[in-house]
């Protein structure tokens, strides 16, 4: 049930973002398009890879964050800037967000630890 779910995800997402493609009148360039244009186009694509890669790993902040260093990388190509230095320089940071959240997730300890004193110690 769990996988029907993930995949009506992607399903519901694809359409989504063919719907966009399909409506949405294109510009004749990125530099001539509104920003109303690109964050329709943007948010639809950005759920889409998002939901492909949660369909394989099924961790919300690995995917997410996977998701936006991909449309970073997208963006910095449409606009001409991505060059070795900058995909790598984009992955380092994205690579390094997660080594923070994962780091965060294990250090993070939802019980409280309880105090505990001895008899002997206890002042009066």
């Amino acid at each position: 049930m769990r996988v029907l779910k993930n995949f009506l995800l992607v399903v519901i997402s694809l359409i989504s973002f063919l719907l966009v493609i399909w409506r949405v009148p294109a510009p004749n360039s990125w530099t001539e398009a509104s920003i109303w244009q690109i964050v329709i186009f943007m948010i639809p694509l950005l759920a889409l890879i998002f939901s492909l890669i949660y369909l394989i790993l099924k961790k919300f902040t690995v995917c997410f964050l996977i998701s936006l260093g991909v449309l970073l990388t997208l963006v910095l190509k449409i606009i001409d800037q991505l060059s070795w230095l900058t995909g790598i320089l984009t992955w380092m940071i994205f690579t390094l967000l997660l080594v923070y959240f994962f780091k965060q997730r294990l250090t993070s300890d939802k019980r409280i630890p309880k105090l505990s004193t001895s008899e002997g110690s206890r002042r009066e």
